[in-house]
């Protein structure tokens, strides 16, 4: 039966493509949710959002939901290809093949949306912006007996102080008294000129690189899978036709 041949190397070849491509999407997953969840940027990311996404966060939400959809289709399609090649089947084969495809493309947009946005995120932090709300949260603080409210504006200083680890705008001198500061998690004795604005700008512009790098760098194992598969699924198509077209038909001599 066809489906008991033993592999061929062309079989052979597309399953190690196949894996390794599997293989790809574990690392595009779990380097998604390390980026957008990790080290306090999954909180602060909310906060932003919040706060009139003064940052245009939803953008990278985006590339984060393209990525992370990429790796995912990566993983699920390494077990539909074995079964494609132990049974021979060149639909599954083309249709794997045509996947893969698509998703060199949405890889490929997402990389690019990814470096536009590290290139914007400079023109989208404004230091006004970022000035008012800290004058804000601290006026509130006030109006409030000395108590930090749970408003937007004060918790996104508490969470961005806190995970990004910087003080002020600029620095620790942008609170008005030490009280407030230890309020909103400024530790003005470890990051005393270490300002937010800064570290916003680098924490979003490197995880916006990585995003962008991971995504178009692993695109050639993609390639290769998407060509094996497709070559393959050809070739078993070749194989199974008739090498006579009119085999199977007899002939008759006029009398």
């Amino acid at each position: 039966m066809a489906n008991s041949k033993p592999l061929e190397t062309h079989d052979k070849a597309i399953l190690i493509a196949t894996g390794v491509a599997s293989i790809v999407g574990c690392i595009l997953v779990i380097i998604g949710f390390v980026l957008r969840f990790g080290r306090g940027f999954g909180e602060f990311m909310y906060w932003a959002v919040q706060k009139d996404d003064f940052l245009e966060l939803e953008r990278l939400e985006l590339i984060f939901g393209l990525y992370t959809t990429v790796g995912l289709v990566l993983v699920l399609l390494g077990g539909v290809v074995v079964f494609g090649i132990l049974r021979r089947n060149t639909i599954i084969l083309k249709m794997y093949a045509a996947v893969i495809a698509l998703m060199v493309l949405v890889q490929l947009v997402t990389g690019l949306l990814a470096f536009m946005y590290r290139d914007d995120i400079n023109n989208l932090i404004n230091d006004d912006v970022l000035f008012k709300s800290l004058n804000q949260a601290q006026k509130e603080y006030v109006d409030n007996n000395n108590t930090v409210t749970s408003s937007v504006v004060s918790s996104f200083w508490k969470v961005a102080q806190l995970n990004l680890e910087c003080c002020g705008v600029c620095g620790s001198s942008n609170w008005n008294t030490t009280d407030i500061m230890k309020a909103f998690n400024c530790d003005f004795d470890k990051y005393p000129t270490k300002g937010c604005e800064k570290e916003i700008r680098s924490r979003v512009a490197t995880d916006a690189m990585y995003f962008g790098v991971s995504a178009l760098g692993f695109l050639l194992v993609e390639v290769i899978a998407c060509f094996l598969a497709g070559w393959r699924a050809l070739t078993l198509a070749e194989a199974s036709r008739p090498a006579n077209p009119y085999e199977g038909f007899a002939t008759h001599d006029n009398k």
